[in-house]
């Protein structure tokens, strides 16, 4: 069975309005063979009944004989969430709670996916309710990203601000207030060492601990440690190497290993855009063995890898040499002459005139760029209104490469209107209209 969207951008999957909330995807019994790909998954929230089950997974479930391969999607705002304890004569506690974004019980690969505003929370204590006795403790959280139990394995994900939490203690009248429960693993918690991680980033993940209940005394703060991950500690944890590792709150969990960061921020784009700057440190540190060929949007991964789901620059940034930095094209209408300025923010660092793809006939325009053979590089699509000709320039930085030539011949009524990947196969395609 393979499940692929169109892309994340555009296949989203939202279980927020669903009544009654559930999560989103469950996995059993698959092999390796099985995808979930291209979706944005988001909204899912899996909260067990008070009969001492653990909550898993409020995105994604996998059992312990599932192998699906989760991969290139955007994993997003999902919750796992303890149960509440009762409150009465047989009060119980407040339940525990693994992998917000994703549980994964199988041996399943998971690449290229980026887990963002994903929790993981313990559930409340419960208590007497009026009657005389302690409250209960609030259930731990770990995973606010993912939690594994099998083999997984976790290669080129981005995790940022997810978070685990643990519950809070129940209340009680006529005693003390039950104690906080503890958050941890706001990234991936790693039941044994053979959970293994690789080329992944985690930014502004954290831990925090469930508040003690209300009684005389108040019930103890829960514990919160482990902002990133747990390290190989005692027989359990995550096995990682090269992953960068920055603000991640309490701690990251993790210290040394072959090929980490630490302190070092990834420099996305942006808040919402996690593609690296050309200037991050994470941009050619990762490790070439077993990772993933391409990244979450398509663009072929070179040697070394970078760390994170995405390469530099954005899918259709018109970034002719794959620096992370948009670049210039000029043309010149009265002679045809054109050229591409590299650029560095503001300033040039290289350009070429191009003149040996110069158009004799000053006709021809400009009618988009995007990435049509998905090297990670800007290639041109020049279009003559009135032949209907249009011709296509694969770019290798400012260097026309084999393949560029006359790609169709459409009558002048029709217009190229947009460029964008509209089936996820990580390549630019043309939208065209009948003016």
């Amino acid at each position: 069975m393979k499940l692929i969207g169109s892309g994340a951008a555009t296949t989203i999957i939202d279980a927020s309005t669903a009544s009654p909330r559930a999560r989103v995807i469950e996995c059993r019994g698959n092999s390796s063979a099985t995808l979930v790909q291209g979706f944005t998954i988001t909204g899912g929230l899996y909260q067990p009944a008070a009969d001492g089950s653990n909550a898993t997974g409020g995105g994604i479930f996998t059992d312990n004989t599932d192998a699906t391969v989760i991969t290139r999607n955007i994993i997003q705002n999902n919750q796992a969430t303890g149960y509440n304890g009762t409150f009465g004569t047989n009060f119980v506690s407040g339940g525990q709670a693994y992998g917000g974004g994703v549980s994964a019980n199988g041996s399943n690969s998971i690449t290229n996916n980026v887990f963002v505003g994903n929790t993981v929370r313990g559930g409340n204590g419960g208590g007497p309710a009026g009657q005389a006795g302690n409250g209960s403790q609030g259930g731990n959280g770990q995973g606010g990203g993912a939690a594994a139990f099998g083999n997984a394995i976790f290669a080129n994900n981005t995790f940022s601000e997810n978070s685990a939490i643990g519950g809070n203690g129940g209340t009680a009248s006529s005693g003390s207030g039950g104690a906080g429960g503890s958050g941890s693993q706001g990234g991936i918690f790693g039941a044994s060492t053979a959970v293994q991680g690789f080329n992944n980033i985690f930014k502004f993940n954290s831990a925090q601990a469930g508040n003690g209940g209300i009684g005389t005394p108040a019930g103890s703060l829960g514990g919160a440690s482990d902002g990133a991950i747990n390290g190989v500690v005692g027989g359990g944890g995550f096995t990682n190497s090269y992953n960068l590792y920055f603000s991640n709150s309490p701690n990251d969990g993790v210290t040394g290993g072959t090929g980490n960061i630490y302190n070092a921020d990834p420099k996305f784009v942006s808040g919402t855009d996690f593609h690296i700057l050309a200037t991050s440190p994470a941009r050619g540190a990762g490790t070439s063995t077993n990772a993933p060929a391409v990244a979450l949007d398509g663009v072929t991964r070179p040697s070394p890898p970078s760390m994170g789901a995405y390469e530099t620059g954005g899918k259709f940034r018109k970034d002719f040499n794959a620096d992370g930095y948009a670049d210039l094209v000029w043309r010149n209408s009265a002679t045809g002459a054109s050229s591409i300025w590299l650029m560095n923010g503001a300033t040039p660092t290289g350009g070429s005139g191009l003149t040996s793809l110069q158009f004799s006939d000053n006709t021809y325009v400009m009618a988009g760029v995007g990435d049509f053979n998905g090297d990670g590089k800007a290639d041109l699509v020049w279009r003559n209104n009135t032949s209907g000709q249009s011709f296509m320039w694969l770019m290798n930085g400012t260097t026309a490469i084999s393949g560029s030539g006359e790609f169709a011949t459409v009558p002048s009524p029709w217009q190229i209107v947009g460029v964008g990947d509209f089936n996820g196969d990580g390549k630019s395609d043309l939208l065209w209209r009948n003016m």
